[in-house]
């Protein structure tokens, strides 16, 4: 399982998330032609090792990307529906007020477990074309361990 998956995971797992995507949540491409709104789930950076003292461990960090993507006539207010649908997303994965959550995916065992995701960035962009979408960008800096078996 790669952290994206495990990302996804726990964003269909959300009934707040759900409520505004179903089980629309994708990894790195949106089908074509995709019922909106939907979610997209990309990984940014490189897959960083942290290490403790120059010991190696299975902790790793990585910069993931979540977008919502909406059409302007998404329940009347696009934008609304949008902003709504990253605030389920932003607490489904990182609560501001508990500065992060900590969840496992993959099965029984757990083949990853997220000790930390905080909110990096937000920013929403408007593609005025004939498309009419709109797009909350979200950035997360996630700390993960890869279960040993």
């Amino acid at each position: 399982m790669t952290i994206e998956q495990a990302v996804i995971e726990r964003l269909i797992a959300s009934t707040e998330v759900a409520a505004y995507v179903s089980t629309r949540v994708y990894q790195l491409v949106l089908p074509q032609k995709a019922t909106l709104p939907a979610a997209r789930v990309q990984l940014i950076s490189d897959i960083t090792r942290l290490n403790l003292v120059g010991e190696i461990t299975n902790l790793f960090w990585a910069r993931v990307q979540v977008d919502v993507w909406t059409h302007t006539r998404d329940n009347g207010d696009g934008y609304a529906t949008a902003r709504e649908a990253g605030i389920a997303i932003r607490n489904a994965l990182a609560l501001p007020s508990a500065g992060g959550q900590t969840f496992s995916a993959g099965g029984s065992p757990a083949e990853i477990t997220v000790t930390s995701v905080q909110p990096l960035e937000t920013s929403v962009d408007y593609a005025a074309d004939e498309l009419r979408q709109i797009r909350v960008r979200q950035d997360f800096g996630v700390m993960f361990q890869e279960v040993q078996a």
